[in-house]
């Protein structure tokens, strides 16, 4: 059977990258010669957009964050403070699981 392979990609959290989650149509199906299967790829685990929140509350961010599926690594200074910065930075693409470090206005005060 000669069959046309075409490469499709998505996210997964349980296939690690590289690995094939599923063809379409499926295994056992008949389909006719010189029919395009895709191949359905890992691309690994949803990327998360880190939302620009500074300027919100601390302890209101951390929810937030956590709600998007990231671990907050802690909070520099108080929770009841602005937050001016966070680490990784706002913007950036993570993985989901990874920790965010978020600083509030408290330390503008040491500096």
């Amino acid at each position: 059977v000669q069959l046309v392979a075409v490469r499709g990609e998505e996210a997964s959290e349980s296939v690690p990258e590289g690995v094939v989650i599923r063809t379409e149509p499926g295994a056992g199906s008949e389909v006719p010669r010189d029919s395009e299967v895709v191949v359905v790829v890992s691309t690994g685990p949803p990327l998360v957009e880190v939302p620009d929140v500074l300027g919100g509350i601390a302890s209101d961010v951390a929810d937030l964050l956590e709600g998007l599926g990231l671990d907050i690594a802690g909070v520099v200074g108080s929770p009841g403070d602005t937050v001016v910065d966070l680490d990784p930075s706002p913007g950036s693409l993570v993985e989901s699981g990874t920790d965010v470090t978020i600083y509030s206005e408290l330390l503008d005060l040491l500096d």
